[in-house]
């Protein structure tokens, strides 16, 4: 009989944000260090990583899978940190349905079980719930993370846009170039034009993340627009700016 323990499938619930931005802290600082030489890149403090869980709970409520320490998969039901059994929180992810598709947002799990099928386990959740709407799945992945991308390809999932992750450093300012005078604050009437062009570039619907932006219900959200000459839109970029973030 193995000795490693076995785990248990369940869904987050608010109850669990504190345990679950601890968990992601702790996920990343870890990574961080052992593979980018990096251990003090998110600090010691996990508070600010509750923007995970607090914003995707309003995105999406109620869509968010953990592991958790246990006797065996569990039925995909409730239960929080306090629910009675429940065990230590090995792995979170948290994915989003979409009219187009569902995509997969952060996925974390604890750093003493890397490698041990707790990541495994939740994709292979969303992978099902997919499958049964007949949509498929979109996730953004790091390059450098080998690991993630290794199970990511032996999922099924395949390559499709590169980004660019940078950085602007603190304190300098950008002049403004010639086309700054078609860049505004976006407006609720945006949304529409906002979708079309995504749908035009990538092919998914995302109205309601946008609408969610722009309501900006907590005040920490910032989305601008460029217009084109023909005063449609020619592109979107949003923010996040929150006291811990």
């Amino acid at each position: 009989m193995s000795d490693v323990p076995m785990f248990s499938l369940s869904r987050l619930t608010p109850g669990d944000h504190e345990e679950a931005a601890r968990l992601i802290h702790g996920s990343l600082s870890a990574y961080y260090a052992a593979k980018l030489n990096q251990p003090g890149r998110f600090g010691v403090e996990w508070e600010p990583f509750l923007v995970f869980p607090e914003v995707y709970e309003q995105l999406d409520a109620g869509c968010g899978i953990c592991v958790r320490q246990g006797d065996g998969d569990g039925d995909g039901g409730g239960g929080g940190a306090g629910a009675a059994g429940a065990g230590k929180l090995l792995g979170v992810c948290y994915y989003h349905p979409r009219p187009t598709h569902i995509s997969v947002g952060i996925v974390a799990t604890h750093p003493e079980r890397g490698g041990g099928g707790v990541a495994r386990r939740m994709l292979e959740e969303v992978l099902a719930l997919a499958d049964a709407e007949g949509k498929e799945v979109r996730l953004v992945s790091s390059l450098m993370n080998l690991d993630s991308f290794s199970l990511y390809t032996k999922l099924g999932f395949v390559p499709g846009e590169v980004f660019q992750d940078v950085q602007f450093p603190a304190g300098r300012r950008l002049e403004p170039g010639a086309m700054a005078g078609r860049v505004r604050v976006a407006e609720m009437r945006d949304v529409p034009a906002m979708v079309a062009l995504e749908m035009r570039l990538c092919g998914i619907d995302r109205t309601q993340d946008f609408d969610y932006f722009l309501r900006n219900a907590e005040g920490c959200w910032r989305v601008l627009v460029m217009e084109n000459a023909a005063g449609g839109l020619s592109g979107f970029l949003g923010s996040i700016r929150r006291e811990t973030t």
